[in-house]
Parts: C-alpha cells; sequence; structure tokens
C-alpha cells in the first residue's frame, strides 16, 4: 500500500508540474488573426491586452500584401505583334503594356506615345504607325493654330469660318457626306449656297491634309497658288515639302523681296506672306492681325453693362452679320442693321477681317452668353 501511494503522489505532481509549465508558455505569446480567419502573426499576450497596434499592423500588412496583388485591365492595338486585352499590375506604365502584346512592329511610331506614362484599368493604348502619327501631329497643329480642317470640322468649327453661317455650315457637311470628303479646296465652289465671294473669304483659314494639292495644308489662298508654284520653282522646293512640314529658312534665299515680287508679277506685301506661309504652313494670319486697346474693367461678360463703349476687332463675317472680340472671351455680334447708318447689302462694305472697331453694347444674355453689339452712333 505505501509503495502504490507513492507512486500515485509521484505522478500527480508530475502532472502538476506539466500544466504550469504549459500555461506560462501560453501566456508569452499570442496568434493573431485578420478579418477573413487568418492567421497575421504572433505578439506578446500582454501587448494585445494594452493597446492592440500589433493587431492593426499586421492588418495593415495583410491588406498590403493583397493591394500589391491588384491587377488593372487594359487594351493594346495598333502597331503590335499581338494586339488584345492585357492583365497588369496597377503600377504598370505603358511600356509594359507594350512589351505584353509582343513589342512594336517594325511600322510603328516609337515617339507618339509617353511610354513612361502610369496606366489605368480600362485604358486602350494604340500604338500608331510612322505615317499615322504624321497625321495625327497635323491633326495636333491644326488643333492648335484654331485652322478648320475641311474634312473634319463639325457644324460649329465651320461656322468659324468668314462668310460662313450656318445654311452654308450644313451645306458644306451635306456634301462631304454624300461625296465622301473633299480632295481640293476648290472642290467647296461645287458646295450649293457657297459662291466665289464666300469661297474668297473662307478658304485661306481651311486645310486638307492628304489631297491633291499640296498647298491646301497651307494658308496660301487658292487664287495665288500659280504665284506660289512659280515662287518654289525658283527657290528648287516641290510643293510636297510645304505638306510635310514646311520650308523652313527659305526666306533666307531671296536678296530682293522687291525685284523678286516684280518678276512674279505680284506685291511685295503678298510675297512676304507666302514665304512666311510656307515656310510655317500651320500659322493662323489671324493671330498677326493688330490688337485693339481694351478696358481694363471689363474682363468677362458680367462686366459688360449695356451702353458701354468698347474697341474690338473683327474675327468673321457672315451674311447677316460680323462677330467681335472685345476682350472677354465670347465674341459679340453686329448685326448688318447695327453697322451703318447707309444701307448696305452685306457686312463686307462696312468691314473686313482683322479691322479695328469701335462698339457700343446693346444687350447681354449671360445664360445664352450672347451679346448684341452696335456700330452706329458710336464717336
Amino acid at each position: 500500500m505505501g509503495k502504490m501511494g507513492y507512486s500515485w503522489k509521484t505522478a500527480f505532481l508530475f502532472m502538476l508540474l506539466f500544466t504550469v509549465l504549459c500555461l506560462a508558455g501560453c501566456r508569452d505569446t499570442a496568434v493573431l488573426y485578420d478579418s477573413g480567419g487568418e492567421e497575421t502573426g504572433n505578439v506578446p499576450a500582454g501587448e494585445t491586452a494594452d493597446s492592440g497596434e500589433a493587431a492593426e499592423e499586421a492588418a495593415g500588412e495583410t491588406a498590403s500584401r493583397k493591394t500589391e496583388e491588384s491587377v488593372i485591365c487594359v487594351y493594346v492595338c495598333g502597331e503590335v505583334h499581338a494586339p488584345g486585352v492585357y492583365e497588369l499590375p496597377e503600377s504598370a506604365r505603358v511600356v509594359d503594356a507594350v512589351e505584353a502584346a509582343g513589342g512594336m512592329t517594325e511600322e510603328a511610331s516609337d515617339t507618339w506615345l509617353n511610354l513612361a506614362e502610369l496606366l489605368s484599368d480600362g485604358q486602350k493604348i494604340e500604338v500608331p504607325s510612322a505615317e499615322r502619327a504624321e497625321e495625327l501631329l497635323e491633326e495636333e497643329k491644326e488643333a492648335e493654330s484654331g485652322l478648320v480642317n475641311l474634312n473634319t470640322a463639325s457644324a460649329e468649327e465651320l461656322m468659324t469660318l468668314t462668310g460662313v453661317g450656318e445654311a452654308k455650315a450644313r451645306a458644306i457637311l451635306d456634301y462631304r457626306e454624300e461625296h465622301g470628303g473633299f480632295q481640293s479646296r476648290k472642290e467647296l465652289l461645287k458646295v450649293p449656297k457657297l459662291g466665289p465671294k464666300a469661297f474668297e473669304q473662307c478658304a485661306g483659314f481651311l486645310r486638307i491634309s492628304g489631297g491633291d494639292e499640296p498647298l491646301d495644308t497651307s494658308a496660301v489662298h487658292p487664287e495665288s497658288y500659280e504665284a506660289a508654284y512659280r515662287l518654289l520653282k525658283r527657290l528648287n522646293c516641290s510643293p510636297e515639302e510645304v505638306a510635310h512640314g514646311g520650308l523652313k529658312g527659305i526666306g533666307k534665299k531671296i536678296a530682293d523681296y522687291g525685284k523678286l515680287a516684280g518678276e512674279l508679277e505680284i506685291g511685295e506685301i503678298t510675297l512676304r506672306d507666302m514665304v512666311a506661309e510656307l515656310e510655317k504652313p500651320a500659322r493662323d494670319p489671324r493671330e498677326e492681325m493688330p490688337l485693339p486697346i481694351l478696358r481694363t474693367d471689363v474682363m468677362e461678360m458680367k462686366n459688360l453693362q449695356p451702353g458701354m463703349v468698347l474697341s474690338g476687332t473683327v474675327r468673321n463675317v457672315i451674311d447677316f452679320g460680323a462677330f467681335v472680340d472685345i476682350g472677354v472671351h465670347q465674341d459679340g455680334l453686329v448685326h448688318i442693321s447695327q453697322m451703318s447708318d447707309r444701307y448696305i447689302k452685306h457686312p463686307l462694305e462696312a468691314v473686313s477681317v482683322g479691322d479695328i472697331v469701335k462698339v457700343k453694347v446693346l444687350s447681354v444674355d449671360l445664360n445664352r452668353k450672347r451679346i448684341a453689339l452696335t456700330m452706329k452712333g458710336v464717336e
């Protein structure tokens, strides 16, 4: 009996000691889990009871890992070997998308895209050919210069041209749709309702890219094409060079403008304008018009009041009046009936594009952004 009692007590003591050691070990650390039930790490149990900062840090690390795994979808097309939709990391750039699509083809332009640009979900990346990149550059220049591309312009853009109102703009669009675009500026003369006078007024502000006439990319008026061709021949230049960016520096080849103008049977001023345009085809001749002296207290439409007298520049002349820039970011209209005390059949009898005129404000409609002006009775 004594031996059995001794063995029972000894076993009990060993079990008690084992239990104490286990409990002591469990107090040292605590296992943390995120909201999804995933283990995030071990921290001292006492610290979790104090503030929970370790738990927040571990949860942040888990969220960070999930963010790093996020992907976006982009569509790559154009001059790449394998066009299609690709999944890429959120931090990917255009160059990564192009590489994912097999890289650029030999025909691709490697200068048009910004390869370092960060991508966004759903983005379309089109790699243009070298030829298409030139067209895009030309379109960009036209947009910056304010000139009008006859084959892409909207009705609103066409109506910014001298001599083109709503009816003529609609007629141009109808003709363009029916015939698949214009091949030359002179083709405008075939448009119903647009006669020689309107053509003369607007032709210099129009552009046609890729048409039959290389000079249609410049502001040289069609009436001066014959003289322009004679000038190009004298300077050993081709019209195609004008269409491909201009003839930089040709003015330096002319020693005597007066003498050359006489030989070409044009005025010296016309010759100088022609040379400037051939050197830089995308320039807008309206930018070189003289500027009026504007009032410093009238900067916006809301500053206008009926009866105010202002100076402005005629920006467009149409059948029923003229639009005048008075420095408030919205041109005002002088109706033909408000242009002169005498009877006139057309606004061009009183004003022309570029004229600096004095006008008086008749009314201002802020909601419709309309300004009515008059030139009558203004001193």
